[in-house]
């Protein structure tokens, strides 16, 4: 969870850890639809384990890197 990536040692986490929660439904107000996304991508619900509880917590993480970084670091 996010406490746990926050707290890990420097180099083995990531630059960048945000949160949030959505009801497990399709409401307009509080659901799947508030999720953010890019203009071109929508939530598939499909994805959902039938075992989800009623509330799905939800990360965004980045991981940034230096112009210099060879490609195979990058693409890890």
């Amino acid at each position: 969870d996010a406490e746990w990536l926050v707290t890990l040692p420097e180099g083995d986490g990531f630059d960048y850890v945000e949160g949030f929660v959505v009801a497990n439904n399709d409401d307009p107000c509080n659901g799947w639809p508030t999720v953010p996304m890019g203009s071109n991508q929508v939530f598939d619900p499909v994805h959902v384990p039938s075992s989800a509880g009623p509330v799905l917590y939800c990360l965004e993480l980045a991981l940034h890197y230096r112009k210099t970084a060879r490609s195979s670091d990058v693409n890890k």
